[in-house]
């Protein structure tokens, strides 16, 4: 029974010396370490290096003379700017499932012959996928929203042609331009 009070007894006064060691670490200021802090910082000094300097830059001044500015709508719009058509490019509206000739390149386009519906002339064409298809004077025909301005049928002089004005982008404007699909000669091969 000594034994268990012997045992018990020692374990309080272990506790008590326990927190008397470690309340005596927590309390009080800790004044050497600020003043440790304050002698290795006493001689740091944040050095940022200089900005650069910057020149400003030459305002440009401009003087248009008799040219046009260059904020006018009239210099989007002038026949004389670098000498194109004033029209403005082709219509958005081409539908190239009502015109399916507009996917394909101009010059891939065969002319089979002409044939007269009624008061109308058909001209007859070949994709370069081999598909048929019958075509009039105001149709859409190659990729550069060419359209159908005329057919000729054969002659005995001429061979059946068939006239396409076409809108295409040249030197950042829209040009029209004059093309043409005509039948093989008698002497080629189809």
């Amino acid at each position: 029974m000594n034994r268990r009070i012997g045992r018990s007894c020692w374990r309080p006064a272990v506790l008590l010396a326990l927190t008397a060691v470690l309340s005596a670490c927590g309390s009080g200021e800790p004044e050497d370490i600020r003043a440790w802090m304050k002698e290795s910082t006493k001689d740091l000094k944040a050095k940022i290096p200089e900005l650069p300097k910057i020149n400003p830059l030459p305002v440009p001044v401009y003087e248009p003379g008799e040219a046009l500015s260059p904020f006018s709508i009239g210099k989007l719009t002038s026949d004389s700017a670098m000498g194109g058509s004033s029209k403005p490019g082709p219509k958005a509206g081409v539908n190239p499932d009502a015109h399916p000739l507009v996917r394909v390149p101009i010059e891939t386009i065969r002319l089979l012959g002409t044939l007269r519906v009624g008061k109308d002339l058909v001209a007859v064409v070949a994709s370069d996928r081999n598909a048929v298809y019958r075509v009039r004077v105001g149709d859409y025909l190659g990729q550069g929203y060419g359209r159908i301005t005329a057919i000729h049928p054969a002659t005995q002089d001429a061979d059946a042609e068939v006239l396409v004005k076409e809108t295409v982008m040249e030197k950042g404007m829209w040009v029209e331009r004059d093309n043409r699909v005509a039948a093989p000669s008698q002497g080629e091969k189809k």
